[in-house]
């Protein structure tokens, strides 16, 4: 209870994603349903996490595949499959995630594709190591690169004032 979800499908004609619908946080439920979806990509994002708990990173990303009769007077779903999927923005690949991640679970007999998304109790870490390293890692690197030319021009004048 407490969650926040935007659905979105990739839509390979505009090359960007389209939102389907977004589900507001709620005390009391502990399960969304997305309904009318067709074989695509698709990406979940947690928009808002319960109380005490840590948002997820990353969207999940997935891909939906079915198979259909022919017959529009008949139809019928034969296959159903759902696959967790990586995404890189650049070029919009997709790829299968592998072994280990997000479990789908599919039925046929109503057309359903289920997962759960966990999420995890307590608080982020801050990030360690970012922009505010790089400042006095140049300062540091400036005042060594000073200190050898110092070092350097004042041999030179002694050197100088010896041979005078």
């Amino acid at each position: 209870p407490g969650a926040g979800f935007t659905l979105y499908k990739f839509d390979k004609s505009t090359n960007s994603w389209a939102k389907i619908k977004e589900i507001s946080a709620d005390t009391t439920t502990y399960e969304f349903t997305f309904t009318g979806l067709d074989d695509g990509q698709y990406k979940l994002v947690e928009d808002e996490a319960p109380t005490g708990y840590n948002k997820l990173k990353d969207p999940i990303y997935f891909e939906i595949e079915a198979e259909h009769t022919n017959d529009p007077a008949n139809l019928e779903l034969k296959t159903l499959t759902a696959t967790h999927q990586t995404y890189t923005e650049s070029g919009h690949v997709f790829a299968d995630y592998g072994t280990g991640a997000i479990d789908f679970t599919e039925a046929v007999s109503d057309g359903s594709v289920r997962t759960s998304v966990k999420n995890k109790a307590g608080s982020e870490l801050p990030s360690t190591g970012g922009i505010g390293t790089t400042p006095f890692y140049v300062g540091g690197g400036v005042l060594v690169a000073a200190a050898g030319v110092y070092i350097i021009v004042k041999k030179r004048m002694k050197n100088n004032d010896e041979e005078k």
